[in-house]
């Protein structure tokens, strides 16, 4: 089959139903869906159907390219933690047995304030801590691994607090993945990212924050398709904001 060329690529956001009841008239092969209740992405194929994106279903003659989805993520202002470490480790524990999956905290090295991550397993009602015994500030918390992978919501209220006197800095509730600010190694590959309520600002050269950060928003604008170099930073304001992201593999 010869090379063919599509033009006028559309990209449409909604519920599943609100896709569902889209007609398809004059939409060309090879727009894309995206449905915010399921968080998945469908694609219409070169027979008019549309058909999820990691299924098995050709366009034009071959596989589609895998990606997976970063769910719903809460983002937030950091400087609201309270008790932060200031050369101390950190100590993680939930009310429910249930939570024992990765966790990715991100924040500063006390002494010179580098950047620095751990991710750790949880261990439901026991308390785990991290390696790293002398971070500055915790800024941000995601119930997954570095690269947005292997997630598992709070079953329960977990607790983020410095080990040494076990005040606390953060807590995460039930059916919730994130908060404050969020780091993805996501290098050499292209996301497309979409806020859904809220200030997002966002950075791939250093740590974002609200003055250096890309703004985002339902207002000027809150999907970015691009491709990453090495780390994607997400930050919100005091406010909160939620925002997802699908990463093209």
């Amino acid at each position: 089959m010869a090379a063919k060329l599509v033009t006028t690529i559309k990209r449409f956001v909604g519920t599943a139903a609100e896709i569902a009841a889209l007609s398809l008239t004059g939409i060309p092969a090879g727009s894309t869906f995206f449905e915010t209740d399921t968080s998945r992405m469908k694609i219409l194929n070169e027979a008019g159907v549309l058909v999820y994106k990691n299924d098995p279903v050709s366009i034009i003659g071959s596989l589609q390219k895998s990606s997976y989805i970063i769910p719903m993520m809460d983002l937030l202002a950091w400087s609201g933690f309270t008790n932060q470490p200031a050369s101390d480790a950190v100590e993680i524990i939930s009310d429910s047995a249930s939570d024992v999956g990765k966790c990715t905290i991100f924040g500063t090295t006390h002494v010179g304030g580098a950047f620095a991550y751990e991710t750790i397993t949880l261990t439901g009602t026991n308390a785990v801590t991290t390696v790293k015994t002398d971070w500055g500030n915790i800024y941000g918390i995601f119930l997954g691994d570095i690269y947005g992978q292997n997630i598992s919501p709070a079953v329960g209220t977990i607790t983020f607090r410095e080990a040494s006197a076990d005040q606390s800095i953060t807590t995460i509730v039930a059916a919730k993945i994130s908060k404050g600010m969020v780091a993805f190694n996501l290098a050499e590959k292209s996301i497309i990212l979409n806020v859904h309520s809220g200030n997002v600002w966002k950075r791939c050269a250093g740590v974002v924050t609200t003055a250096n950060g890309f703004k985002m928003n339902l207002t000027g604008g809150n999907i970015k398709e691009e491709r990453i170099a090495t780390y994607l930073y997400l930050i919100s304001d005091t406010t909160g904001a939620t925002a997802q992201i699908e990463v093209l593999v």
